[in-house]
């Protein structure tokens, strides 16, 4: 990205104009690849299935909860970091301890 940065507004757009036409093509190879898939292996049925969503089966309430837990956790403390930033007083110091901080206690609890 510095390098397309520094050759110029044209070299950028260039290669926004390339990874877009990469990103097209994936894109209509996976419409394609799906709709094969659809017709040839699982039938039309299986596109208003709930089933890759919620199977009462394989779906467990603890685990869901400990994801939902998990994530509110790692997100609430870095949002917290960055929100609080602009208001430290030595924000060099004390936004790099406290993202360390956070990186430590979060990885402490999720191994406990």
């Amino acid at each position: 990205m510095t390098y397309l940065n520094v050759r110029g507004i044209r070299a950028t757009a260039r290669a926004n104009q390339i990874l877009m036409a990469l990103m097209g093509a994936v894109l209509v190879a996976f419409i394609s690849l799906a709709i094969r898939y659809l017709v040839f292996h699982r039938g039309w049925g299986s596109l208003f299935s709930t089933l890759p969503f919620y199977d009462p089966r394989e779906f467990d309430l603890g685990s869901v909860l400990h994801a939902t837990s998990f994530a509110a956790l790692t997100y609430i403390g870095f949002d917290s970091i960055t929100t609080l930033a602009e208001d430290a007083r030595n924000p060099k110091r004390n936004v790099l301890l406290a993202t360390v901080v956070v990186c430590l206690l979060t990885g402490f609890l999720a191994a406990f």
